[in-house]
C-alpha cells in the first residue's frame, strides 16, 4: 500500500471507494458521488450523484464504459443494494 493510502487511512477524512485509477466513489451523508479524472495527476471531478440503489451506479459504469480493476471489482461486489444500507454499515466513516 502506498504512503498516500496509509496516510488517508489514518486521517479523519472519509476514504473514497476505489473503482480504478481514474474512477472512485466518494460520499457524503446523503449519497454516493461518482468521480472521475483524466489522469492520475488530474483533480477528481464529480460526474454523478446517486442517493438510492447501487445498481444505478453499476448502470452508470456501463454507460460511461468504466471498467473496475480487480480491487475495484472486489470493493464494488460488497456494496449493498441501497445507499442507506451502506451508510448504516459504515456509520463510523460516513460524514
Amino acid at each position: 500500500m502506498s504512503q498516500k493510502n496509509l496516510d488517508s487511512l489514518k486521517s479523519s477524512e472519509p476514504v473514497p471507494i476505489h473503482v480504478n485509477e481514474n474512477c472512485q466513489i466518494s460520499f457524503d451523508s446523503s449519497q454516493w458521488m461518482l468521480q472521475t479524472r483524466g489522469s492520475q495527476e488530474a483533480s477528481w471531478v464529480t460526474r454523478h450523484y446517486v442517493a438510492t440503489y447501487s445498481r444505478i451506479l453499476f448502470r452508470i459504469f456501463e454507460e460511461m464504459n468504466i471498467v473496475p480493476d480487480p480491487l475495484g471489482a472486489e470493493l464494488l461486489s460488497e456494496l449493498p443494494e441501497t445507499f442507506n444500507l451502506w451508510k448504516e454499515a459504515n456509520a463510523n466513516i460516513s460524514q
